[in-house]
């Protein structure tokens, strides 16, 4: 794109020039004629003539703001763009990288839950086989405990 507005900013420079030539040529050519001066074609053609070098200096007026402020805008939204592509690649290469870690996190607690829910069930299961066996004692404390811990 800017390869395309740099040609266009060239072309309108290069045709600006030649634009008052032809103003000047075409007032030389043209004679005022009597005839002529009623009708509407004529009348056009004397204005576009009279416009002709006011047409040349806004159009190289028009190629050089091309040049100096749309091309600096868009320098700055390439440059804008090549940021956030950074940007972005690398919050994508962090969070790709933090996955792996999160996912060992997460298998390690669940195997932590895992076993502590089986040492509640067998703790669970053997204080109320002692406790229904109806025998009190150091053992049947012993297994409370745990129990307890377990929760």
């Amino acid at each position: 794109m800017r390869r395309v507005l740099i040609a266009r900013a060239k072309c309108d420079r290069d045709y600006s020039p030649a634009l008052t030539p032809l103003a000047h040529t075409a007032v030389k050519m043209d004679m005022p004629d009597n005839m002529l001066e009623d009708s509407l074609l004529h009348k056009a053609w004397r204005v576009m003539v009279d416009n002709l070098e006011e047409w040349s200096n806004l159009m190289r007026q028009n190629a050089d703001t091309l040049v100096l402020e749309v091309m600096e805008k868009l320098a700055a939204l390439v440059t804008e763009k090549r940021a956030s592509r950074k940007v972005y690649y690398e919050e994508h290469h962090r969070i790709t990288n933090e996955v792996p870690r999160l996912q060992e996190a997460v298998a390690k607690a669940k195997a932590n839950y895992e076993q502590a829910l089986d040492q509640y069930k067998n703790a669970k299961t053997k204080y109320e086989d002692h406790y229904l066996k109806g025998k009190p004692g150091r053992k049947l404390e012993e297994l409370k405990e745990r129990y307890q811990k377990s929760c």
